[in-house]
């Protein structure tokens, strides 16, 4: 059971971000191994900034996003974010980012949602190089990025998938996917096959190894 306990994690809200460390402390002094949170989840602040205050009030336990709204947030910063969590909580951080919805992007932000996994796929590029590699060197349509870091954080990064391409950019790009009110079924069928696919292409063109899935 201990296995299985290790896997599974809680969504936490709270109506600000006091409340919302008082539950994260909680949960750790109960035994919970894992917490996640939306872009709402903590009153509307912003997630990946109160899961670095998290970290610095806790000691073992792990704190996700779920997701990141990655037109609203550059992939530099997002990677300057994730070093600072790095520091303060080294392999404690799991990153997941998507496109978010047309209605909440163009709706709420006025921000069109063009190309959204073209977007995805280079966001991706940026990022995992930044955190990875300690430097990245980027030309792309929707990125052109110059920039190098003094160290490497080795941080997680998951995509929010529904669709089968989504599915696949996931396995070729990520280190797993997030879903959302998918049938188990359909998870089983044809989300992870698509994703066992896109990673061994990313095997045969990138010569990066098969990945284990973190699928959520």
């Amino acid at each position: 059971m201990s296995e299985y306990r290790d896997r599974v994690g809680l969504s936490v809200q709270a109506e600000n971000a006091a409340k919302g460390l008082e539950k994260v402390v909680y949960a750790e002094s109960v035994g919970v191994k894992q917490l996640w949170m939306t872009s709402l989840s903590i009153g509307g602040c912003d997630t990946l900034s109160f899961c670095c205050v998290a970290a610095a009030k806790t000691q073992a336990i792990k704190l996700g996003t779920s997701i990141l709204q990655i037109y609203t947030r550059h992939p530099l910063v997002t990677a300057q974010q994730a070093l600072t969590f790095w520091d303060l909580a080294p392999g404690r951080l799991r990153l997941g980012i998507g496109t978010s919805h047309r209605s909440t992007m163009e709706g709420r932000f006025g921000i069109s949602l063009v190309s959204p996994l073209g977007y995805l796929k280079e966001y991706a590029s940026v990022l995992r190089s930044a955190l990875w590699e300690g430097k990245v060197e980027h030309r792309g349509k929707h990125f052109k990025v110059s920039m190098s870091f003094t160290r490497k954080a080795q941080v997680p990064v998951l995509f929010a998938a529904l669709g089968p391409n989504a599915f696949r950019v996931a396995g070729e790009l990520s280190d797993g996917a997030i879903s959302w009110m998918c049938p188990k079924e359909y998870l089983l069928k044809r989300a992870i096959p698509e994703m066992e696919a896109g990673a061994r292409h990313a095997k045969e063109h990138v010569h990066h190894s098969l990945r284990t899935f973190l699928f959520l």
